[in-house]
């Protein structure tokens, strides 16, 4: 991990461990703008690691609460980190079948005549008049 992220992991779960002895929702915000005041990056990398922290726990409480309906978990803490997997055995990959459509001939344009017409508009000279091509319609 970068600096940034180690200072922005250790300020972040102290603020929520302070949050969650005091009950102030209100030190987020107050601890993001003292770090925003000196460091706009450091602020993005605190605030990004508080979601993640809060998230987490958000995640670990629904996790024990099935465990605890299903029968799994009868006292303690669910566990803080998933426990590693096995690799399965490599299976082939399905194949992927893939609509592609085929561009449609563009469709011929139509002839059209240009006819230069002479239109008078209002101008500071009282007999100006400006010549006006009609472009086709698409």
């Amino acid at each position: 991990m970068s600096l940034l992220e180690d200072v922005a992991n250790r300020v972040a779960a102290q603020t929520l461990e302070l949050i969650e002895a005091t009950g102030d929702e209100e030190l987020e915000k107050k601890v993001a703008g003292e770090i925003g005041a000196s460091s706009p990056t450091l602020q993005e990398a605190f605030t990004t690691a508080l979601r993640i922290l809060k998230a987490e726990a958000r995640a670990q409480r629904y996790i024990k609460k099935v465990q605890e309906n299903a029968g799994q978990v009868t006292s303690g803490d669910a566990p803080t980190v998933a426990p590693e997997r096995k690799p399965e055995a490599a299976a082939e990959p399905e194949p992927v079948l893939m609509a592609v459509e085929t561009p449609a001939e563009p469709e011929p344009e139509p002839e059209v005549e240009e006819e230069d017409e002479v239109i008078a508009l209002p101008s500071p000279k009282p007999s100006a008049a400006r010549r006006v091509t009609r472009l086709p319609k698409l």
